[in-house]
């Protein structure tokens, strides 16, 4: 029999509390307001696991559950392959303290509104909400946890963990936190913030479910609603307005990246785009255009920065309903209030969050690739096949799944919350398991006053998913693993393998073995090991101009992607980086493509603006190409539209010649001006209207562009023989 260690006095802060509370309201006014008597009741995780309906040839088991763990939000596994789970304790607290004082006037409020709680009890609640990070132990290797350790307690609220310098960090409500333990003695003596000042407007919103990047970056997803963001290793505040965001582990630096998550979820895909969420959209997907280029021309808008690779919004739960969702439905008046996707008892995506790209091979080629959400209200995961479509992506049911879903429950307390690859390439469950998760401003006050908002929260499980016939292998150790043989973990099947080495080579800066990783990056079989092995030649500070050739040639997309990336700020060191990249404008892989339009906005060369020209005239049809060409004309708007408009071949979209006209008037520069003046005179009568979408660019970007005058020098000369060209022309 397993033995399990209890939960801390500190856990019962909140739990005491609300049952302290909750009898408090039931006072005088208890004959009118009862407790629903149909509200569903939770199950042991002995007849949970009972209840799982998943995909034909795998197997579902439980590793973790409480009292060990109580409203779990993600877990990570160590170098020493330790499993840590981090929790929030208090979520929808403040629903619930606001629904204490209605109680209180013995009437139930029906009226038609979202509503969030007071301002009384969203303070209580946020001085009440605290997150906890937890060391859990297999004792007998059977692969379900005996013990839980609290590892670091009295934290903000947290919603996700990464490993990094031999501790962990921890994304909280407010600040992003370096954790370690420092004697051995199971608890975290360090913790440094190592940057503050994030906002959180709801708890469901927060920053959260940190993943690591190929690219020696963590990244993370939530909306901060404009914060300005400090840290002791930055200079200064950081802006990162409402978009998601990257740092380093050690605190130097963090940025934006391209996209907004929406609510709870992350992942990456093998060459490094990432995957969003929303409650009502489970595959969406930030654009491939970093962050970096599109910010550099601030002369032209941005495009849409998420976009959507499929929407299929019918979903197949085997579960009931919980019986509040079934009353709302039934009332016309909160159906009209909702919408009826949103409304509907059960049906259609509603709270989808906890996404993950299944990179590993544990579960077969079939499954590699996929793309999973989970939909903790309707009690299931939804599998999604991902396929590329250009540079972007598409999603699909799977054939088999084209009416029931990967995995679902009839336990109506199963509420998946993320989905995560092990050290073993299976997968992991993170189940909140409770009554209620929806954010209750989203539940009809008189139902909330009913069935109440926080039955559940000191439970919480964790369930693994694995090809039936496979075995529980413990985590691998990779701490005591020699540098030489980590870089050969670089080319492991499993992305934790993989991540999990390049991390430790670069925190040893394992500098050693820069001959072994330029092999590795050379010859490895897996294209992520040859990509991971150029990554960690950068984080140790030997990737050479040499190093970067290799990789542009590389036959994978994904390592000519990234070499793209890191050899771009290089072009002006190296000639030959240049004239590879100018070569690549044809490249097979339309992603590739699209990075060498970016990339080469990286240099203000003839031929740079050249090999522009080229894929202006050869490839503007293609998804997101002009918003990457007009990232990297800022400099070279007007030889880039010169060039364009020489020559016999076709001239250029209307649309774009007066963007790039705008962006050469706003920068003033005599001589790119003189230029262009001089290619716009020698327009014919054929081009009028070319030449009209020119000058209203040219007027719009000279009216609200730069300072500088135009009264002297080849701009002045060629803008009145450009005049005198048009004279009389309308």
């Amino acid at each position: 029999m397993k033995g399990f260690n209890l939960v801390s006095t500190s856990t019962l802060r909140v739990f005491s509390l609300a049952a302290i509370l909750s009898l408090a309201a039931a006072g005088a006014h208890a004959e009118e307001i009862r407790p629903a008597p149909d509200a569903p009741r939770p199950l042991s995780p002995k007849e949970s696991l009972k209840r799982f309906k998943l995909a034909e040839g795998l197997k579902i088991e439980l590793v973790a559950s409480e009292p060990l763990l109580a409203d779990p939000t993600g877990i990570a596994w160590d170098e020493q392959g330790r499993l840590f789970v981090s929790e929030i304790h208090g979520y929808n607290l403040e629903g619930h303290l606001d629904i204490i004082e209605l109680n209180k006037t013995g009437k139930l409020d029906k009226k038609i509104r979202r509503i969030y709680a007071n301002p009384q009890a969203l303070e209580e609640a946020r001085q009440q909400t605290y997150g906890r990070v937890k060391l859990l132990h297999d004792l007998d290797g059977d692969g379900e946890m005996d013990r839980a350790d609290t590892w670091a307690d009295d934290l903000p609220g947290c919603f996700g963990i990464v490993p990094a310098r031999g501790g962990i960090i921890a994304i909280t409500s407010y600040s992003i936190i370096y954790l370690n333990d420092s004697t051995g003695d199971g608890k975290a003596d360090i913790r440094e913030t190592l940057f503050d000042g994030f906002e959180m407007h709801i708890i469901e919103r927060a920053i959260n479910n940190p993943r690591w990047g190929q690219d020696n970056w963590i990244y993370v997803a939530g909306s901060n609603r404009g914060a300005m963001v400090t840290g002791p290793h930055l200079e200064g505040k950081v802006k990162l307005g409402r978009n998601d965001f990257r740092f380093k582990a050690d605190g130097s630096a963090i940025e934006p990246v391209t996209g907004t998550n929406h609510t709870f979820g992350l992942s990456l895909t093998d060459s490094g785009d990432r995957f969003l969420i929303s409650t009502g959209s489970h595959a969406l997907y930030a654009i491939p255009l970093p962050y970096r280029y599109l910010v550099r021309n601030p002369h032209v808008p941005t495009p849409g920065a998420v976009a959507n690779a499929g929407q299929d919004p019918r979903v197949f739960p085997i579960s009931k309903p919980h019986p509040w969702r079934v009353a709302r439905s039934k009332d016309p008046r909160w159906v009209k209030f909702y919408g009826r996707m949103e409304a509907i008892a059960n049906g259609y995506l509603t709270s989808a969050c906890g996404q993950l790209v299944y990179r590993a091979e544990l579960l077969g080629e079939a499954y590699r690739g996929s793309h999973f959400a989970c939909d903790p209200q309707q009690n299931m995961v939804r599998r999604s096949e991902l396929r590329r479509d250009g540079a972007g992506y598409r999603t699909s049911r799977p054939r088999a799944e084209a009416s029931k879903e990967f995995l679902a429950s009839t336990d109506q307390w199963f509420r998946p919350n993320g989905v995560r690859t092990g050290p073993d390439g299976a997968l992991y469950v993170v189940d909140f398991y409770r009554e209620i998760i929806e954010d209750y401003s989203a539940i009809p006050r008189y139902l909330q006053q009913q069935y109440g908002l926080v039955k559940g929260d000191d439970r919480g499980r964790i369930w693994r998913i694995s090809p039936a016939g496979s075995a529980n292998t413990p985590p691998p150790k990779l701490a005591k693993v020699k540098e030489a043989e980590l870089v050969k973990k670089l080319g492991d099947p499993t992305p934790w393998q993989r991540l999990t080495a390049q991390r430790l080579l670069i925190e040893k800066q394992a500098a050693s073995q820069a001959g072994n990783l330029r092999e590795s990056l050379r010859s490895a079989a897996h294209p992520q090991g040859r990509l991971q092995a150029l990554y960690t030649l950068e984080g140790i500070g030997k990737v050479s101009a040499e190093d970067l050739l290799t990789a542009l040639d590389d036959t994978d997309y994904c390592v000519r992607l990234h070499a793209l990336r890191l050899a771009d700020s290089r072009l002006a060191q190296d000639g030959r980086l240049l004239k590879k990249i100018i070569s690549m404008t044809g490249d097979a892989d339309p992603l590739v493509r699209l990075q060498v339009a970016m990339s080469l906005g990286e240099s203000s060369s003839p031929e740079a603006v050249a090999a522009l020209v080229e894929m202006t005239r050869e490839g503007l049809s293609e998804r997101w190409m002009k918003a990457a060409i007009l990232s990297s004309v800022k400099n070279t708007a007007g030889e880039l539209l010169g060039g364009l408009l020489r020559g016999d071949e076709s001239k250029p979209d209307p649309a774009l010649a007066e963007s790039l006209a705008l962006i050469a008037g706003s920068r003033r520069r005599q001589e790119e001006l003189g230029g262009l003046f001089e290619n716009l005179a020698q327009l014919g009568k054929d081009n009028q209207a070319l030449l009209t979408r020119c000058l209203s660019g040219l007027h719009k970007g000279l009216e609200h562009g730069e300072t500088g005058s135009l009264d002297k020098g080849s701009g002045r000369k060629a803008l009145l023989q450009l005049l005198k060209s048009t004279e009389g022309e309308s």
